[in-house]
């Protein structure tokens, strides 16, 4: 299944959501792991209502797995973790991500973290 997506509904997304690298206009780093993230925590549209929740459980997976964000700089990788504002800077955006209960995510997110440590 391919994961689609809509940006149309965030306030200001074009400034937000894209930037022009070599004259290609491309998804900012931060929207394209929102986008990937909503896979990851089982939430496939960010409201006023679920930032939060949608924000614990990105922030519960990168404790556990690292920054789903990057930077390089002098060759040195750096993880830049996501924030309740990079959440609520998004509300708008949907996905056609599957829904997960906090019971549901939770007994993934636990199951990933077993299969890490092995």
């Amino acid at each position: 299944m391919s994961l689609d997506f809509n940006l149309t509904r965030i306030a200001d997304y074009d400034s937000l959501c894209f930037e022009e690298v070599d004259g290609v206009r491309e998804i900012k780093a931060r929207t394209d792991a929102m986008i990937w993230s909503s896979m990851i925590v089982g939430i496939d549209k960010i409201t006023s209502e679920n930032c939060k929740e949608f924000y614990t459980r990105v922030a519960m997976y990168e404790r556990i797995f690292g920054p789903l964000v990057r930077s390089y700089v002098d060759g040195v990788r750096n993880g830049i973790p996501c924030t309740l504002e990079h959440v609520q800077q998004h509300i708008g955006m949907s996905t056609n991500a599957d829904n997960l209960t906090a019971l549901q995510f939770d007994k993934q997110i636990m199951k990933r973290l077993r299969r890490e440590v092995k």
